[in-house]
C-alpha cells in the first residue's frame, strides 16, 4: 500500500511539474503587429497616426529649438502633391497639406520600431512574424516612399483593414519601417 501511494504522489509531483513548464513557454512571438497597426502606431514612437499635423509641427519645431534638442535635426518639406514631411533624425512623419485636419497619415522609423533595430536580418523579422500574415515584394516607389534614396531590396507588407505596416530590407538588412494608412 505504501509503495502504490509514493508511485502515484511520485507522478502527480512530476505531471504537476511538467505542466508548469509548458506554461512559460511563450506560444507566439510577443510582437502584436496587428494591434498597433490598428492604433496606427509604432510602440517606440510617441506619436501615432491622425494625430494633429499642427501640434506636432509645434511641438518637433519647439523641441529641435530648446536647448535639449539643440543637436537635433528638424525639416519640414513639401513635395507638389501637396505631400508634407516632418523630418526629425529617426522618424518622418507625413500629412497632405490640403487634408491636414486627418492628421499625420504616415510615420516612418530609421531606429527602432516594433522591436526590431535597424540592421536586423530578415530571416529574424520572417521568424518573429511567423503567426502574421503578410506578402513579401521588391521595393518600389510606393511601399518605400519614406526613404532617403531608392535601394534595391525587399519589403514585408503587413496590410490590414485601416493601416498598413512595411518592413523594408537592403541587402537582408532593416533599414526603416512604416505604417501608414491604407488610404494614403
Amino acid at each position: 500500500m505504501k509503495r502504490i501511494f509514493c508511485v502515484l504522489l511520485s507522478l502527480s509531483l512530476i505531471l504537476g511539474f511538467s505542466a508548469c513548464g509548458k506554461a512559460e513557454i511563450p506560444s507566439d512571438s510577443g510582437i502584436d503587429i496587428e494591434y498597433y497597426a490598428n492604433l496606427g502606431k509604432i510602440p517606440e514612437c510617441e506619436y501615432n497616426l491622425g494625430t494633429d499635423a499642427a501640434s506636432l509641427r509645434e511641438a518637433l519645431t519647439a523641441y529641435a529649438e530648446s536647448e535639449e534638442g539643440q543637436d537635433g535635426y528638424f525639416d519640414i518639406t513639401e513635395s507638389d502633391d501637396g505631400t508634407v514631411c516632418m523630418q526629425t533624425g529617426s522618424y518622418k512623419y507625413y500629412y497632405n497639406s490640403e487634408n491636414e485636419a486627418d492628421g499625420i497619415t504616415a510615420i516612418a522609423s530609421f531606429d527602432t520600431a516594433y522591436g526590431f533595430e535597424t540592421g536586423e536580418v530578415i530571416v529574424t523579422v520572417k521568424e518573429a512574424l511567423s503567426g502574421v500574415n503578410y506578402t513579401e515584394e521588391e521595393v518600389n516607389d510606393d511601399n518605400a516612399f519614406f526613404l532617403f534614396v531608392p535601394i534595391e531590396g525587399t519589403v514585408i507588407r503587413c496590410e490590414y483593414e485601416k493601416n498598413t505596416v512595411l518592413f523594408v530590407f537592403e541587402d537582408n538588412a532593416l533599414c526603416a519601417v512604416a505604417v501608414c494608412r491604407n488610404d494614403f
